[in-house]
């Protein structure tokens, strides 16, 4: 390889790795401070025995995003082609991959800060003990993190040869080639989940500092596994791309030849100018998060607070999560593999493109507004003001998440070709 090739390298990968986009920054500075808003209702005044629950709760919620999305932060790489390009070895393709993935952590890394420090009484006394829980908070977000990494990576293999096979997984609802994404799914959470509630007990029964050790047991059989497949790693990596770049723009059909999905005429409530832009998000929006799961899931779990008389601050913490998860999930809907922006602007203008977004974020408002109205009418402390209130919260998100997302990926194109 002469000069000039590896002088090209160089320059790519900078221009491709160590240049955080304006878009980039704005969303993690928002989710930034949405996350702490939402710890600081949490914590409250709670006392420092309360604050340690909060972190194992804040561990669990961890392993349920990672199980959920974690596939859709490393898979298809945004990078694929130019990574060809430059030809990474296997060591450069997992640093190229982690790098991206690590920011994630980060950033799932900071609450424990907030649910520790913020207004903690006798800070001085309990300053040291809140930096063991933190700093244990952080290897266990590391650890599912990296578990998680390595079960999807090495994925890909696996899904191609199930894809293929002629049996039946999942009753044929679930199609072949993504059982073992649903598969992997179940495990990272049931895994991660049972691991804080091993940590528990190792502190209630042996004291404090054992509650460590899961994270690091985890952290070490990720380690070893890795090990033995690095020599292949390569091959893992674009094979797993491969699958899903073909998963994301087909569905992969189950066994009987059909896949549930958005029906069009369910759409009645759409204007018909917007409508099949609608209709087709919304399938491309299944095809890649289980967001209706998600939500049923989110307002059982919302009645059960309500159930055990949970104090108002921690159940508008939770509402308000509970709204940014149900907004900002269209943010897939701009991937470059989704929604080439050329092509979003020659289908129709920005404008209706924001439209189109409302559209699909009031898909699950009246899930959202039924539930809280059958909590008003079981229990007399929630009034239909607040019902009102929270409707006006999930409207002002609905339309700016779409107006954000629209900004940053149709308007620059539209300016650049007026």
């Amino acid at each position: 390889m002469n000069h000039e090739s590896v002088e090209m390298q160089s320059k790519s990968r900078k221009h491709a790795w160590s240049k955080v986009s304006v878009k980039t920054q704005i969303i993690v500075l928002l989710l930034l401070g949405i996350l702490g808003y939402i710890c600081i209702h949490l914590v409250g005044d709670s006392d420092f025995v309360q604050r340690r629950i909060f972190v194992r709760l804040w561990n669990c919620f961890v392993c349920g995003l990672l199980a959920i999305a974690g596939v859709h932060l490393l898979f298809p790489d945004a990078d694929l082609f130019l990574v060809q390009a430059v030809n990474l070895n296997r060591w450069q393709l997992i640093a190229h991959q982690f790098r991206k993935f690590v920011v994630v952590l980060m950033l799932l890394a900071l609450p424990p800060i907030v649910l520790v420090f913020y207004r903690i009484n006798d800070f001085t006394a309990h300053f040291f003990e809140g930096i063991i829980i933190v700093g244990e908070s952080w290897l266990f977000i590391f650890s599912i993190g990296c578990y998680t990494f390595q079960k999807f990576v090495l994925i890909g293999q696996k899904s191609q040869e199930l894809r293929e096979d002629k049996r039946k997984f999942g009753h044929g609802r679930i199609p072949n080639g993504l059982f073992a994404t649903w598969s992997a799914t179940v495990i990272i959470f049931v895994i991660g989940f049972h691991l804080v509630v091993l940590g528990a007990a190792l502190h209630q029964i042996y004291g404090f500092d054992l509650e460590w050790l899961p994270g690091v047991v985890l952290l070490g059989w990720v380690v070893a596994r890795m090990g033995f497949k690095i020599r292949v790693y390569d091959r893992h990596f674009y094979c797993t791309n491969a699958f899903y770049q073909e998963a994301y723009a087909t569905g992969l059909e189950s066994e009987s030849g059909t896949r549930e999905s958005v029906i069009y005429t369910s759409l009645f409530w759409v204007p018909k100018p917007w409508r099949p832009h609608v209709w087709a998000s919304l399938i491309q929006l299944d095809r890649r998060i289980p967001l209706g799961i998600v939500m049923v899931l989110g307002h059982i779990f919302l009645w059960m607070l309500f159930y055990f008389y949970t104090a108002m601050n921690r159940i508008t913490a939770y509402l308000l999560l509970l709204l940014v998860v149900k907004n900002a999930a269209s943010y897939v809907l701009i991937s470059r593999t989704h929604a080439p922006v050329d092509f979003q602007v020659l289908v129709q203008s920005p404008m209706n493109w924001v439209v189109t977004r409302i559209f699909v974020n009031l898909r699950w408002t009246f899930l959202f507004v039924l539930s809280l109205t059958l909590i008003a009418w079981m229990w007399e402390r929630y009034t239909l003001f607040q019902i009102s209130y929270w409707v006006a919260i999930d409207l002002g998100m609905t339309v700016l998440s779409a107006f954000l997302l629209t900004l940053f990926h149709e308007t620059p194109s539209k300016r650049r070709y007026e």
